[in-house]
């Protein structure tokens, strides 16, 4: 018999399943659109920049930012900037720890 813990882990787990998968195919479907439009490689251009300048600099300045007005130690302060210019990194651990995932990292 299932618990009301385990039966809300299962239902968070299939809702995520279900909103990645509708995420996926609107963004499909609206990006098979935009490419007939014209300007699309001015568009893409512009994607592309703007995320390089998220990912490489608002993101690692403001992780210093954060880790600066918090007076966190330095170990800690470590930690924010590293998972600020690498925040993909983050995302498998939070899909494994959701899943109840058991990784050996030897």
């Amino acid at each position: 018999m299932m618990t009301s813990h385990h039966k809300s882990r299962v239902a968070s787990k299939l809702y995520l399943i279900i909103d990645i998968c509708c995420l996926m195919t609107f963004l499909r479907r609206y990006l098979q659109k935009l490419h007939n439009e014209p300007g699309w490689n001015q568009w893409c251009t512009m994607l592309v920049f703007t995320g390089f300048i998220c990912q490489f600099g608002i993101m690692p300045l403001g992780a210093f930012t954060a880790a600066h007005l918090l007076h966190l130690s330095q170990a800690q302060a470590l930690v924010v900037l590293i998972m600020g210019c690498l925040p993909g990194g983050n995302a498998s651990n939070l899909v494994s720890y959701w899943c109840d995932g058991d990784m050996d990292l030897r």
